[in-house]
């Protein structure tokens, strides 16, 4: 599975370290200066219960336009929802978008549009 992380803060880097770990080909959108040390470094996930820890080798993707990805998991805070979207606008095919940690759509806050392509039942969740 083609995955896209945009967000790779805490929750973006959890669940992109274990989907990297499981062999699925993970990639971070681009948002320095995080990004710059996800390049370098990879995602790094640990488990404060059993004190192990996942390392994962990702890509960071400058631009979004015209990739296929299968699933986009947006983890950002609501203030950055809007910049995170702008990002995601050109995505290719019709993957499932997962929000994470936003509230797209609710009163007084950003709202980000589902890639056009994207639009059918079902493939866009908020978490």
């Amino acid at each position: 599975m083609r995955v896209l992380i945009a967000g790779a803060g805490v929750i973006g880097a959890v669940y992109g370290a274990h989907l990297a770990g499981a062999w699925h080909a993970v990639s971070v959108l681009s948002h320095p200066p995080r990004t710059e040390d996800v390049a370098r470094n990879g995602l790094i996930a640990h488990d404060v219960h059993e004190g192990s820890r996942t390392d994962a080798r990702v890509s960071v993707a400058r631009d979004a336009a015209g990739t296929l990805f299968d699933l986009v998991l947006v983890a950002v805070r609501s203030d950055q929802l809007a910049a995170a979207c702008s990002q995601l606008t050109g995505l290719a095919g019709s993957p499932a978008v997962v929000f994470f940690g936003t509230t797209p759509g609710a009163a007084g806050s950003p709202s980000c549009p589902a890639p056009a392509s994207s639009t059918e039942a079902g493939h866009a969740h908020t978490y």
